[in-house]
């Protein structure tokens, strides 16, 4: 069944439709809040909420606009509120366990984060739901409230500087994202 369809009964209330829309965006969700938390667990918990809010703002939500959007704008709020609230907890002195790293296993996505992590914050975002997430510049623009060419440049800027960082390094060979890296 087309997304539209589904989202404009979920709005509507049928909750069939609401579970569709559950089951297709459930893992694209929990990858986005996973590569920002790292830690399965929260992601998890995260992702839950993130869906639970869905429900909430339904009535906010204008068929006109993607569904994508509108999901992932909900999702990276909801990050935003966990680490506001995890910066209050460390303030009263509540320490959260420490979370590992979710390319522990895999050699290759180790040393792409770690190239990202070398980024600035709101480069990484943009080349995440770009890559990652499989965005286009318009949607990456709603979601973060930014004018398209902003995401765009962000995107190329990033790209540049990640080139940059692994010319000359051995690993970069391995690299499966060398191609789009040694276009920008």
């Amino acid at each position: 069944m087309h997304v539209l369809l589904l989202a404009l009964q979920a709005k509507n209330g049928n909750r069939n439709s609401l579970e569709q829309l559950v089951k297709i965006y459930y893992e694209d969700i929990y990858r986005y809040i996973y590569r920002k938390v790292s830690n399965e667990q929260i992601a998890m918990d995260l992702t839950q909420e993130t869906f639970l809010k869905l429900t909430k703002a339904f009535p906010q939500y204008k068929i006109e606009a993607k569904f994508t959007t509108f999901l992932y704008t909900i999702a990276r709020n909801v990050v935003i509120d966990y680490y506001r609230w995890s910066s209050n907890r460390k303030e009263e002195g509540v320490v959260e366990e420490p979370s590992c790293s979710p390319y522990e296993e895999v050699d290759q996505k180790m040393y792409i984060e770690s190239v990202l992590k070398q980024l600035p914050k709101e480069q990484v975002e943009c080349i995440e739901l770009y890559y990652y997430e499989g965005l286009k510049y318009n949607a990456i623009a709603t979601i973060l409230n930014l004018p398209v060419s902003t995401v765009k440049t962000r995107v190329r800027l990033g790209l540049k500087k990640c080139k940059v960082i692994m010319e000359g390094d051995e690993q970069y060979e391995n690299v499966g994202c060398k191609e789009r890296i040694a276009e920008a």
